[in-house]
């Protein structure tokens, strides 16, 4: 567990994929968190990644103009509020919609969008990315196989 501010640094600067793979993977507290933003916001595309981060700190970071490689990041890894990802559905580059679309933990409502973007890549992945969840969102599973023997199983 990482336990300061000053240890995440060290992992981050140290500048080998292991160490930063740590900083990226390993549990922290919120106030760790908070530690990490007060002392070392040049860190936030690293914090981004973290699972660990609260939702409220993600956001006041999205919030703070942080520049392309972070937004990209955060849609790419992070596990966002409802708020968040559909403020980044509507972001002005294209990459991070891709970013976005591509990200397993977003909603239906936010694929639907993206499913709508001006971006053919983005609508692709989007689209893509319904179809994988339409069996599990629509009426469309009383029919799919799976979700057939699924409901023999459970007596439906």
């Amino acid at each position: 567990m990482l336990v300061s501010a000053d240890q995440f640094d060290a992992l981050i600067r140290q500048g080998d994929m292991y160490s930063r793979q740590q900083a990226t993977q390993t549990q922290a507290t919120a106030e760790f968190w908070h530690q990490v933003m007060r002392h070392y916001p040049e860190h936030a595309f690293w914090m981004v990644q973290n699972p660990s981060l609260p939702s409220r700190l993600l956001e006041a970071i999205l919030q703070n103009a942080p520049s392309l490689p972070v937004v990209h990041m955060a849609a790419r890894k992070a596990i966002l509020s409802e708020a968040s990802a559909l403020q980044l559905a509507q972001h002005p580059e294209a990459a991070v919609r891709l970013s976005l679309a591509k990200n397993p933990q977003i909603s239906a409502q936010v694929l639907a969008i993206l499913a709508q973007d001006i971006d053919p890549s983005v609508r692709q992945i989007a689209q893509a990315q319904e179809e994988k969840l339409a069996p599990y969102h629509t009426d469309a599973q009383h029919h799919h196989p799976a979700c057939a023997d699924w409901q023999w199983a459970m007596g439906f």
